[in-house]
């Protein structure tokens, strides 16, 4: 009967070590739970930063793609203008050496 109320009192010992380890293992647990809701809204709210950074960057993108586009076109046409003025240049002096021609 000793042997049985012995070992009763050991069991019930072990029991209390089991419940303690397991109250401690809810708790980190319920720690877990807490970090990886933690971890869940950083990386959002991280993902939502770099959609907006990257908006930015595209639409900073778009107005340097379109002032260097303007200004494409602006030196054309200060190419053709040029190219023009050249040609207007060269058949005046035609015109003039053709009616040098026509007046001696």
């Amino acid at each position: 009967m000793r042997r049985i109320l012995d070992g009763e009192a050991h069991y019930k010992h072990e029991l209390a070590v089991i419940d303690g380890t397991s109250a401690a293992k809810e708790g980190d647990a319920e720690q877990l739970v807490l970090l990886v809701k933690d971890a869940e809204h950083a990386r959002d709210v991280t993902r939502k930063e770099l959609a907006k950074a990257e908006e930015s960057a595209n639409r900073e993108r778009q107005a340097q793609c379109a002032a260097l586009a303007e200004r494409k076109l602006k030196l054309e046409v200060i190419d053709a203008s040029n190219t023009l003025s050249i040609y207007l240049y060269c058949v005046s002096i035609s015109i003039y050496m053709y009616l040098s021609y026509l007046c001696r």
